[in-house]
């Protein structure tokens, strides 16, 4: 098994990159060579850009897309909608891991209530836009 030296490659992450040093600094105060002995490979990943973050946003709502297809409705997410579900669903330390509990809140939510009220019917064409630190629905037909 490689090592965590014998695992990096120099055009990668690893022991050049500056992020590397650190964590291993920290490994060493906090466990005994034995155990990072038997550690074949450290990985230490980058906080994700916001230009990585859209295409994470792209996929998950394609199965709120396909839960209202059933129903004939489709959604147009407008850029202000996607900025604020990537607001509340991401953040620096735990990337985009959030970002499924930010469209159920602000978006399956809002749309459910809404088509259970009657405000968003079958065969709509619906906009959620954002409103504030909300998503507004808004029915384009019927």
């Amino acid at each position: 098994m490689p090592t965590g030296r014998e695992a990096a490659s120099p055009a990668g992450p690893g022991p050049a990159d500056p992020a590397h040093r650190p964590v291993l600094d920290a490994l060493r105060q906090a466990f005994r060579p034995e155990l990072l002995g038997r550690i074949s490979r450290i990985v230490v990943f980058s906080p994700l850009s916001e230009a990585d973050l859209h295409p994470v946003l792209d996929k998950i709502p394609d199965r709120v897309h396909a839960r209202l297809a059933t129903r004939a409705i489709t959604l147009t997410l407008t850029p202000a909608g996607r900025a604020l579900l990537l607001r509340h669903g991401t953040d620096r330390r735990a990337g985009a891991r959030f970002l499924d509990q930010a469209i159920a809140r602000f978006l399956v939510l809002p749309l459910a209530r809404a088509l259970l009220t009657g405000d968003i019917r079958d065969g709509s064409a619906v906009r959620a836009d954002a409103a504030g630190e909300a998503l507004s629905m808004t029915m384009e037909n019927s």
